[in-house]
């Protein structure tokens, strides 16, 4: 019950302030944030950096996954009479299976690693130039429409905040 009460609360005082802010004749600009992320250059270039820097150790995975594959084709193929050879070879597949298992869970969190640092790094730049942007365009507040219910044409700055990132 506390947490609806204090909800409500938070969201009353954000409306507010908002409603301050606005009636205080504040010029606020809005930008598309998924449309500056996919024209602008420098993603690109981050996302052939990653795939650089993790292709070795992916092609990698996918020689283990191919020798697994052939291991078990070959086991299926062991006639049943050969109990030792079957053995030797059933306990070098969950070996294999287990090491491919934490080889590509390594490098799934190494990868998202590089990426959640790339993409902060290309927010820095956003919020920069979404800085410049306002201050040519006299704005007080510049927005991600991710965050925005509605907002008018004129205040869209998409165009001028990928121009200002080129």
């Amino acid at each position: 019950m506390k947490k609806v009460i204090l909800s409500i609360f938070v969201t009353g005082l954000l409306v507010f302030t908002g409603i301050v802010f606005a009636a205080n004749g504040a010029k606020i600009g809005v930008f598309n944030l998924q449309t500056v992320l996919q024209q602008t250059p420098q993603l690109k270039a981050v996302q052939n950096k990653l795939r650089a820097k993790f292709a070795a150790r992916n092609n990698d995975m996918i020689a283990q996954q191919k020798q697994l594959m052939a291991d078990i084709s070959k086991l299926r193929s062991l006639p049943v009479t050969q109990n030792n050879a079957r053995s030797d070879l059933q306990v070098k597949i969950i070996n294999e299976s287990s090491n491919l298992r934490a080889k590509r869970t390594l490098l799934e969190r190494d990868l998202l690693v590089a990426r959640n640092q790339s993409l902060q790094a290309m927010m820095r730049k956003i919020r920069g130039k979404a800085k410049v942007v306002a201050n040519k365009k006299g704005l007080d507040l510049v927005l991600a429409n991710t965050n925005v219910a509605y907002s008018a044409d004129n205040t869209d700055v998409t165009r001028d905040l990928i121009r200002a990132l080129k």
